[in-house]
């Protein structure tokens, strides 16, 4: 384990992967410790928004059948999100072009 530029503790895939496949249990309070770590330490300005999305993923994963589908739907959510805020970033960005 290494320690990244916040502080945390951060494993790389490989030993993500090895400690779901050998202990998930402590595979998901790991996961679980580094969520609410970093969101502990962002902006209180983005900490509420942070939890609210948190928590959608976490309900998105507990009702999933399956793994995959847990992933399928939260790659949705991220992409839904992601379209929502582009055109106003795009006007952002466009209105600071010269005609």
């Amino acid at each position: 384990m290494k320690e990244n530029q916040n502080g945390f503790d951060v494993l790389d895939f490989d030993q993500w992967a090895v400690l779901a496949k050998n202990d998930p249990e402590a595979f998901e309070l790991h996961r679980a410790q580094i969520l609410n770590e970093v969101i502990a330490q962002a902006p209180a300005h983005s900490a509420r928004r942070l939890k609210g999305i948190q928590f959608h993923v976490a309900m998105l994963r507990d009702h999933a059948k399956h793994p995959l589908g847990a992933c399928m739907k939260i790659s949705s959510m991220m992409l839904d999100s992601l379209f929502s805020e582009m055109p106003q970033a795009v006007s952002v960005l466009t209105q600071n072009e010269e005609p």
